[in-house]
Parts: structure tokens; sequence; C-alpha cells
């Protein structure tokens, strides 16, 4: 069994309190739709929200493996950048038939 990481634990929960807030703002009269909610919610941190610890990245172009060449083509254009952290560059792992999935605006 893994030790208990609190840090880790922080983020969760700071990212559980984030989609309450967010799914409480409006009323969801039916099952379906508060579920199509919280999966908008999750597609939306993870294929369009930059994440400033992952280099302005978002999520799934780190774990897809696209994280670096979006780091390069910034540098190209200018922009100025920080590395990747070292975890996030050990990520060599893909799960098999990972496509990127269509993201949606949260607000539809």
């Amino acid at each position: 069994m893994r030790p208990v990481i609190r840090r880790r634990e922080g983020k969760i929960e700071r990212w559980h309190l984030t989609l309450k807030n967010r799914i409480l703002l409006e009323h969801a009269y039916l099952p379906g739709e508060l579920e199509g909610r919280i999966e908008a919610f999750a597609d939306h941190d993870n294929h369009v929200r930059a994440h400033e610890s992952l280099g302005n990245l978002t999520p799934a172009d780190v774990y897809l493996g696209r994280g670096e060449d979006i780091l390069r083509e910034r540098a190209r254009n200018g922009a100025s950048i920080r590395p990747l952290p070292i975890a996030v560059c050990a990520i060599t792992r893909r799960p098999p038939n990972l496509s990127p999935r269509r993201t949606q605006s949260l607000r539809s």
C-alpha cells in the first residue's frame, strides 16, 4: 500500500470544490443533465484549460506527449517558456486507443 501524500489530496479536494461550485450555479433537473455537466467540466479541465504547473499546457497535451512540441513552437514564436517539470517529462506510457476528445464549452 502506498503512503498517503497530503499534497496530492489537497489538489484533488480543490478540484472537487471547483467542480461543486460550478455545478451548483445552475439546477439540474434530470440525472443525465447533471452527468453531462460533470463530463463537460472534466473535458474542459483536461483538454481546454491550460494549467500553470504544466507549463501552461493542458493535461491532455502532456499526457499524449504533445507538450514538448508545443513548448518548442512557442519558443520559435518568441514566447518565454519554462521547461516542464521532470515528473511530467517522465510520462512515456500511452493508453491504447486514446484519441483527443472533442472539447465542449461549459456554457453549452
